[in-house]
């Protein structure tokens, strides 16, 4: 059957999506997601949650930094990672440990094992999940282990999913602001459906810092 706009919400099948679209001129926006040449899309700021939270861990006096990313194929994965990264360096310390291909509960599960397994002169005093799932994974998997979170290793998280919010995690991520990137992408596709846009549109929008109790604070944000 013949569809007149599409939107994407999917990392797994948004490229492949995206070609068909474009092929069969269905117009298309993604969500949280870019298909490098093809469609409009509305995303969070992914490369800016990922050095917000750099900036937070460094300035609550971390210096050992890891990140585990996700799908490495996803621009929300690497745009994550990349920020986070970039803040690290800028700071002048170790490059952070990179834990790469977990994209679920269970993979992120893994990559907190192998963490916990490092000698202790070598483990992360901070860790990224580049999204709450794979960071509650790192936590459970820090948890099993003997490891106190936040108290021998800080771990944050990308999303703002509502289970992170909740025991045991009360995960401290940057939420992405979901409402407003619905909205967006509703606005981008209609008009693109009625003709009012024709060329491929990227929109990003500012995710909000949560502070949970799954990381290490600055001074400043305990005295308040």
């Amino acid at each position: 059957y013949r569809v007149d706009g599409c939107i994407i919400t999917s990392a797994e099948l948004s490229s492949r999506a995206a070609i068909i679209c474009r092929d069969n001129q269905v117009p298309l926006v993604m969500v949280n997601r870019v298909a490098w040449e093809h469609g409009s899309a509305v995303s969070c700021d992914n490369e800016a949650a990922g050095a917000l939270l750099a900036d937070l861990l460094i300035e609550a006096g971390h210096r050992r930094l890891a990140v585990v990313s996700g799908n490495p194929t996803t621009s929300t994965s690497i745009k994550r990672a990349d920020g986070f990264i970039r803040q690290v360096r800028a700071a002048g310390l170790p490059e952070p440990l990179r834990f790469g291909g977990a994209n679920s509960h269970a993979k992120g599960f893994e990559a907190g094992q192998a963490i916990a397994a490092l000698p202790a002169s070598e483990r992360p005093d901070a860790v990224l999940g580049v999204s709450d799932f794979i960071a509650m994974g790192i936590m459970d998997a820090l948890r099993e282990a003997g490891l106190r979170v936040p108290g021998d290793i800080s771990v944050v998280g990308i999303d703002g999913v509502g289970a992170a919010q909740r025991p045991p995690y009360r995960m401290t991520t940057v939420a992405q602001p979901l409402e407003d990137m619905m909205e967006r992408a509703l606005d981008l596709l209609n008009a693109r459906m009625n003709g009012v846009h024709r060329a491929d549109e990227v929109v990003t929008l500012r995710g909000e810092l949560v502070i949970g109790q799954s990381a290490r604070l600055p001074a400043r944000l305990l005295a308040g």
